[in-house]
């Protein structure tokens, strides 16, 4: 029914954003809070619990069901997050937990790995409206990916698909957390930046950024818009392990678009852009090649694809 209202959760290791949202994209109620995981799953858990209840009071017409979208490897079916590194939890059965947590506990909740609920986000009302061939990239403090084929999310048999930020490209890459060397999320996300600046501090004497102990990514961008030396050749290094991935999914999926989303992503985007489209081109294989468009992400709330999700997995009986 086009009055039905969705209710969209995104956990993410520092925030947890709640929506309320309608079927045509009107945002009822939206709150977020910082995420309380140094005290352990159960305390995220109780802060999600309590969040869906605030909303489902704020409701003056029909929820139709509630979606979750976390990060790590999560199961769709089974409800569980079977390990999420930025949150250290493993085996949490997020659905379940959460549903007999709720005053109310006669919703369907489906939960969903973020960056996959993002990409259905990014279908319905963002850059990819009206694309059904597309792959999303979410820059944060990782590297992650989502890609819609035929209109249908693209997960695989064991939820693990799209590990773009773990593709080990170079075995005399950077160490990565994943026990792999050269992965992209080593160059091309928050810790990425920040794994360069102490690998190149040092090559950089007259680096103003190179002064600083700790820089955030934050400080790092700004110093590349203030043309840094040593805060472009980070820049650098990461448009030129995107344009591989992004090659990558080319060559895998032959997608239309390429979406860059995630809050370093959104923040570099006129940063790399550039720099990116030209490795790209001068990447391809032939001159017949079709090269996706790359353009940046239009959802501004990180739950907006978690509500998409509610609709989504209802649309094809997920």
């Amino acid at each position: 029914m086009s009055d039905e209202l969705a209710i969209g959760v995104d956990i993410g290791a520092t925030k947890i954003a709640y929506l309320l949202m309608s079927r045509q994209g009107a945002i009822v109620a939206e709150d977020h809070e910082p995420t309380n995981s140094v005290e352990g799953s159960e305390a995220v858990l109780g802060q999600v619990a309590a969040g869906i209840d605030r909303l489902l009071g704020e409701a003056k017409l029909i929820v139709t069901g509630i979606a979750i979208g976390c990060p790590g490897v999560v199961g769709p079916v089974s409800g569980v997050v079977h390990d999420a590194g930025n949150l250290k939890w493993r085996n949490v059965a997020l659905r379940a937990e959460i549903q007999k947590r709720l005053a109310r506990q006669d919703f369907p909740i489906w939960v969903q790995n973020d960056v996959n609920a993002a990409a259905i986000g990014e279908m319905v009302f963002g850059a990819a409206r009206g694309c059904r061939d597309f792959v999303y990239i979410a820059i944060g403090t990782g590297l992650g990916a989502g890609a819609m084929v035929g209109g249908r999310l693209l997960e695989g048999a064991y939820s693990r698909a799209m590990e773009v930020g773990h593709l080990p490209l170079d075995s005399q890459g950077r160490q990565c957390v994943c026990g792999q060397r050269g992965c992209p999320e080593m160059y091309v996300s928050g810790v990425g930046l920040q794994a360069g600046f102490r690998e190149h501090r040092s090559a950089y004497p007259g680096s103003t950024l190179a002064r600083l102990d700790r820089p955030s990514s934050r400080d790092i961008l700004a110093a590349a818009r203030s043309k840094d030396p040593l805060a472009l050749a980070l820049m650098d290094e990461a448009s030129d392990r995107l344009s591989t991935a992004l090659i990558t999914c080319m060559r895998l999926l032959d997608p239309e678009l390429i979406v860059i989303g995630g809050g370093v992503g959104l923040a570099a985007y006129d940063l790399l852009h550039d720099d990116l489209i030209r490795k790209v081109h001068s990447r391809a294989t032939s001159a017949t090649q079709q090269v996706a468009s790359v353009v940046r992400s239009q959802i501004e709330n990180s739950a907006v694809g978690a509500a998409c999700l509610v609709w989504y997995c209802q649309e094809h009986n997920a």
